[in-house]
Order: structure tokens, then sequence, then C-alpha cells
């Protein structure tokens, strides 16, 4: 989810809600046309573009999915990082493992894993996955704001604007830091 957005620089709510029926995947460049975004209620379309670097990140995910599941499930993760550790398992699973395990194991349990992420369970996952690494936490909207200065650095800010889904430039600006050091650099050769 993460590289998803840094190389997309869409909306966190547009990652979590992402379903492979509003993916077009024709073309050198794949179409991701959220039904639910910020601005819908303004009646404007959303259109995120996926290179090759997000298709690269999105293809597995969208494996063997119906087109109305999410791409990304906690529910799904968890069972594969479930199958994950049993398939890594040195010792042999017994038939008394089997039978404590059923035991242990919780009929219905106070939190099941949900099919899809939202805004509070996609910002926790991402505070657990930095505690884990060591390093200082951070939201899933730095990403947007990181993708912004990115391509503003790269393709300027007309290209960032369109990329970002925004009305005008004066939004863009808000997200993408100005690239200072090209101001010194200019101020520096003008004297």
């Amino acid at each position: 989810m993460i590289l998803f957005q840094f190389h997309t620089g869409c909306r966190p709510s547009e990652v979590w809600r992402l379903k492979p029926r509003k993916v077009r995947r024709s073309g050198e460049v794949w179409v991701y046309r959220p039904g639910r975004h910020k601005t819908a209620h303004r009646d404007k379309r959303r259109t995120i573009f996926l290179g090759p670097r997000a298709r690269k990140v999105l293809k597995p995910w969208l494996r063997g999915l119906s087109p109305d599941e999410y791409a990304f499930s906690p529910a799904r993760a968890e069972a594969t990082r479930q199958a994950e550790r049993r398939r890594a398992r040195k010792t042999p699973l017994w038939p008394s493992h089997l039978a404590a395990q059923a035991a242990g194991r919780k009929e219905r349990p106070k939190r099941a894993k949900r099919q899809r992420y939202d805004a509070a369970s996609y910002r926790r996952a991402i505070k657990r996955a930095c505690k884990l690494a060591g390093i200082t936490p951070w939201s899933p909207n730095q990403l947007r704001h990181t993708a912004a200065t990115r391509i503003r650095k790269r393709h300027g800010i007309e290209l960032a604007r369109i990329i970002l889904g925004h009305s005008t430039a004066f939004t863009t600006e808000i997200y993408a830091e100005a690239d200072r050091a090209k101001a010194m650099k200019v101020v520096g050769q003008m004297g």
C-alpha cells in the first residue's frame, strides 16, 4: 500500500478502497478511477495513472481476486502471514498441537480481521511498521506530499496538479514543497 501510494501520489483512502474492477488494465499506463473520493460530491472525476512501478507493486495483489474484492485486505494479509508461518515451521505439526490450537482458538474473536483497511487501521499499520523498523513514525498523507514534491521537482507544477487531481495549481503548491536548492542556485548566480 505504501509503495503504491508513493508511486501514484494518491490519497490514503484511494489506496485502501481499490478494487480490481476500478482499474483499467490496458496499455502502458493503467488507469484507476475510484468510485468514492474526496471531491466526488462536487461532481469531479478522479483519475489515477499507474505507471510501470505502480503496476509492478499492484499486480501481485490483484492476482486471483474477484472484481469486487478489495486489493489490500487485512484479513487476506493475516491469512497469508499465518500460512507462511505454518510453511516455515521447523518442527512437525502433531495432532496434539492441532488439538491445542483448536481449543485455544476463539469461535468469535472480539476483533476479527476486516476485509479492507480504513483511515485509522492504515495509519496504525504504518506506525507499527515504523516502530518495528526503529524509525520516527509518519502518516500516510505524508506519502502524497512526498510524491507531490517529487513530481513538481521533476516535471513542474502543472503536471503535479494533474497527477494529484487538483483543480488549481494553488492547491498543488500547498502539497508540493518548492525546490529551495534551485532557488538558492539562481540567487547565487544572480549575485
